[in-house]
């Protein structure tokens, strides 16, 4: 018996005016989240 992935599509919206700026969600989830720079999220 062979199992099959299904594959889930979702989009991600960050709220950017109350991200604390620890950068946790790129190290929870960094096939996710980006950093560009220095601070920003990409």
């Amino acid at each position: 018996m062979t199992t099959e992935e299904e594959v889930v599509e979702m989009r991600t919206v960050v709220d950017l005016t109350r991200c604390q700026g620890y950068a946790q969600c790129v190290f929870l989830a960094p096939e996710v989240f980006q950093l560009h720079g220095e601070e920003g999220l990409l």
